[in-house]
């Protein structure tokens, strides 16, 4: 993809687009940047990715914006839910069913997608595993496989490992550490 829409200063900004994304780059200058800048972008709001502040990209209801690879997806979640692009992690108040666990950060998540649909923690996007129950996703490379294990058997999705937790429906296992806890949210 070719590069589009290069702006500098003459000095030591720059900023430029290719295919879906925008980059700007700062070298060893003090001074601040005070510069409209084009990226061939949508024209939406973005997030100060360096503080974290929350975003609205005025695009349909639960559509975001991932302003690092600049593709635009539909997460499914309800307006008002937003995503922190730091730590990707989904939120919502008032959780019920269809919530899940982001088992990296610990914070909970209302994804309001159907049974069988999960949420890839790693990049936000969310995916129909139309797998049945039992059937897990490796969130780290999105790879679909069967445990064959009963319900309240978990995989491993680092290792791949199957463990069975013996602990009760609606506690899990933080899968990074190994800890149980119970997440105390409803089925």
């Amino acid at each position: 993809t070719n590069v589009a829409n290069w702006w500098d200063n003459g000095n030591k900004h720059i900023s430029f687009s290719r295919g879906g994304s925008g980059f700007i780059a700062f070298n060893d200058d003090t001074g601040d940047l005070k510069q409209t800048l084009q990226t061939g972008l949508l024209g939406v709001t973005y997030c100060d990715i360096i503080s974290g502040d929350m975003f609205q990209t005025r695009l349909l209801k639960g559509t975001y914006c991932d302003i690092i690879s600049g593709d635009i997806f539909h997460n499914g979640l309800s307006e008002g839910t937003y995503c922190d692009i730091i730590s990707r992690d989904m939120f919502n108040t008032g959780l019920s069913k269809g919530t899940y666990y982001d088992i990296i950060s610990g914070d909970m998540f209302q994804t309001r997608l159907s049974e069988g649909t999960y949420c890839d923690i790693i990049s936000g996007d969310m995916f129909q595993t139309r797998l049945s129950e039992g059937t897990y996703c490796d969130i780290i490379s999105c790879d679909m496989f069967q445990t064959g294990m009963s319900e309240g058997t978990y995989c491993d999705i680092i290792s791949r490992d199957m463990f069975n937790t013996g602990l009760s429906k609606g506690t899990y296992c933080d899968i990074i550490s190994g800890d149980m806890f119970q997440t105390r949210l409803s089925e």
